[in-house]
């Protein structure tokens, strides 16, 4: 099969721990697959270089660009965007774990439903009912379910 370059773009302004948990969860899942490459983008929002524990620093297939002011999720993204290689891009918040198998599905899902390169899947959403909500899993296909 041949190779498919993906990056996977996260702003970050919060706990450093959650961050890498993140990342962790962003490596395993991409490194089950051979004839997938993976870079992991993070725009560090309102940080500086200093703030920012080692283990965040040298973490494999991730690279980190900075923002000394806090400029928020959508400039950081933008500022990222302009920077990743992939063919695809994934967006992941840095408080949030990659599920395993997640890239893969959401790779299948996209050429089986041969959509052009500006097709947007999306995972998880919340539903409520009866008072109680829920996280729901899917991979949906239609505005109104990315909407969700």
């Amino acid at each position: 099969m041949k190779k498919i370059n993906i990056s996977y773009l996260t702003s970050h302004k919060g706990n450093h721990r959650d961050l890498l948990k993140c990342m962790r969860s962003v490596y395993y899942d991409s490194k089950r697959y051979d004839y997938i490459h993976c870079e992991h983008l993070i725009c560090m929002d309102g940080y500086k270089e200093s703030d920012v524990i080692s283990e965040i620093k040298t973490f494999p297939n991730s690279t980190l660009y900075f923002n000394k002011e806090n400029k928020g999720k959508s400039a950081s993204i933008n500022k990222l965007l302009r920077i990743a290689k992939g063919d695809y891009f994934f967006f992941i918040d840095s408080d949030d774990w990659n599920l395993q198998g997640r890239t893969i599905k959401q790779l299948e899902k996209h050429l089986e439903i041969n959509q052009p390169e500006s097709t947007v899947i999306g995972t998880n959403y919340l539903s409520h009912k009866n008072g109680s909500i829920f996280l729901s899993s899917s991979y949906p296909i239609n505005d109104y379910e990315i909407k969700l």
